[in-house]
């Protein structure tokens, strides 16, 4: 019987956590004296081509969101983030993956360019 009650406590509080640091996901709408940040990823190819179905996201997302894709003209709305320093993250098979540290401030959008070099795979 302790067996069992230990194991029931042991999930409450999995899920407690769980719950809590989904809340805290930096996604949720700021509050009333800050305003939100929205960002905007845009990724060309290196001859400046727009590449879509890039995936872009936030790695401080804690609600384990795969991110957003580029549209054809290489665009990815990230959506409104609260004021602070993210890790800004494109990847796309055949590309090598970019990452950019940025800084919202309130109020205040942000547009990140990305360059994606191909992947060259020498087969033999």
């Amino acid at each position: 019987m302790q067996l069992k009650s230990t194991f029931l406590m042991i999930r409450f509080v999995s899920l407690f956590i769980l719950l809590v640091s989904a809340c805290q996901s930096q996604r949720i709408p700021p509050a009333s004296t800050e305003k939100a940040a929205e960002v905007v990823a845009i990724v060309t190819d290196t001859s400046g081509t727009p590449k879509s179905s890039v995936n872009a996201y936030m790695a401080e997302d804690m609600r384990g969101n795969p991110g957003v894709l580029t549209d054809e003209s290489g665009t990815a709305r990230l959506g409104t983030w609260r004021p602070g320093t993210y890790t800004l993250i494109v990847r796309r098979a055949g590309y090598f993956t970019e990452k950019r540290k940025l800084t919202l401030r309130s109020g205040v959008s942000d547009t990140v360019r990305f360059r994606l070099g191909a992947v060259w795979i020498l087969l033999q």
